[in-house]
């Protein structure tokens, strides 16, 4: 049931980016987009990297609150 505002908010985002990047650089959008694009797909392939580490400093924290 979280799924749906939650890819709400990501659709309003995605837009919303958009819609920022045409109405500023309207001289130049096709390299706005492309340049959010390859950040876009720069940081989801990133993601992995940092996030396996997040998630054990995380469960790490967990267990040091259990007495």
């Amino acid at each position: 049931m979280s799924g749906i505002p939650f890819g709400f908010a990501m659709v309003v985002v995605y837009f919303s980016a958009n819609a920022y990047l045409i109405d500023t650089f309207s001289a130049h959008v096709a390299s706005a987009l492309a340049a959010k694009t390859v950040v876009r797909s720069g940081l989801g392939a990133a993601m992995p990297l940092f996030v396996g580490e997040s998630h054990r400093l995380v469960l790490d924290y967990r267990r040091a609150d259990v007495p």
